[in-house]
Formats: structure tokens, C-alpha cells, sequence
């Protein structure tokens, strides 16, 4: 019988590891400490600390709706981290059709036709908190030059590598770099949610 959560399994073994065997042991042994306690207590802030892929390969440890909130989280950070395989990935399975729709809709309205467009922009408007920070940073990486401070400022804190990709399309913009300086300064936990190398 054709099962596609158990085709994606070998796809997360092959493509989120490690590629050591022992460290997948450690790693997903790890991993499964935090599957244990989010199906006994629910979400926990560890959570915000995980990738995509990191919760990519905690589907290999539950199933059912616990599976599915993986993989909806796990879509939702490849879309901020542009995990692209990851995304690919998941677009071509019919699992999270509500976040596979979203991002339809999304590139649909900002990259349609003049209507296209003013109904996207309406839709966005109804957006808020993480949903229209993840909205506002798709956008700005197709079209830089709208991409505003005011994005940064309100995008939620509970999750510092959102903020960080947002700061890092700004900083495109030399006008902006005090700005942004000025938030990081505030908001340490954003610098250091990615690697430094990539603030150059």
C-alpha cells in the first residue's frame, strides 16, 4: 500500500544527517529527548532553537499529528533559513496542505498580474506576527529594494533567526547599517543565531 510519510522517512535519514553514522546515532538520539518531552508537555522553547532539518529528522521518531506539527515547522524554518531542498521536498508530499497552499498564494501575489497583486496586498494586511514576518521576508528576498526597517522591528523575539534573515536582507542597503547595528546591539540573541561569517 503506498505510504508517503514512510517514503519521506528514507529521504530525512539520507538528507538530514550528518553523514556520519555514529554522529546520526548521537544527533538523533538527541533529538528524540525533545520528541519525548513535546509529546508529553508540548511545545517547548528548545523548539525555536531547532533547524528544518533538525525537525525534519524528529518525524523519524513520531507519527500522525505529532509528525505533521514537525513537518509544518520544519517548512516554516526551511522557508526563513531558504532551506530550498528542504522546501522542495515537502512542496511534493501531501502532507501540511494549509502551508503548501500559503506559499502558493504568497508567490501567486507577488508575482502575478496587477489584480494578483492588489488582492496579495490586502491578504498580507490581514497577516501578523510570525506569519507576516515570514511573508515580509519572502518578499524581500524577491524584490530587495522593498524590504523595511519596520519589518525587523516587528518581527516576534521568540525566534531570533527569523529576525537575523530579515536584519541580513537590510543590510544590503548601506543607509540602513546603523539602524540595524542599533537592533543588534539590543537583540544579541539575533547576531549570534547564525554563523558570523555571514554578517559580512
Amino acid at each position: 500500500m503506498h505510504d508517503p510519510f514512510r517514503e519521506l522517512l528514507p529521504w530525512i535519514i539520507e538528507f538530514c544527517g550528518t553523514g556520519d553514522t555514529a554522529r546520526d546515532e548521537a544527533y538523533r538520539c538527541a533529538l528524540s529527548a525533545v520528541v519525548h518531552r513535546v509529546l508529553k508537555f508540548g511545545h517547548e522553547e528548545t523548539l525555536n532553537r531547532l533547524t528544518a532539518r533538525d525537525l525534519m529528522n524528529c518525524c523519524l521518531m513520531c507519527g500522525g499529528t505529532a509528525a505533521e506539527f514537525f513537518l509544518r515547522t520544519a517548512f516554516t524554518r526551511a522557508l526563513i533559513e531558504d532551506d530550498r531542498h528542504v522546501v522542495e521536498r515537502l512542496l511534493h508530499t501531501p502532507f501540511i496542505p494549509e502551508s503548501r497552499v500559503w506559499l502558493a498564494k504568497l508567490m501567486a501575489a507577488v508575482q502575478g498580474d496587477g489584480q494578483a497583486i492588489e488582492d496579495g496586498a490586502h491578504w498580507l494586511e490581514t497577516m501578523e506576527g510570525e506569519e507576516r514576518a515570514i511573508a515580509s521576508l519572502l518578499i524581500g528576498r524577491i524584490y530587495p529594494d522593498f524590504a523595511q526597517m519596520e519589518w525587523l522591528q516587528a518581527c516576534p523575539t521568540d525566534y531570533p533567526r527569523l529576525a537575523a534573515e530579515i536584519a541580513m536582507l537590510l543590510l544590503r542597503a548601506p543607509e540602513r547599517k546603523a539602524a540595524v547595528e542599533a537592533y543588534l546591539r539590543e537583540r544579541p540573541e539575533v547576531r549570534y543565531s547564525v554563523d558570523d561569517v555571514r554578517w559580512v
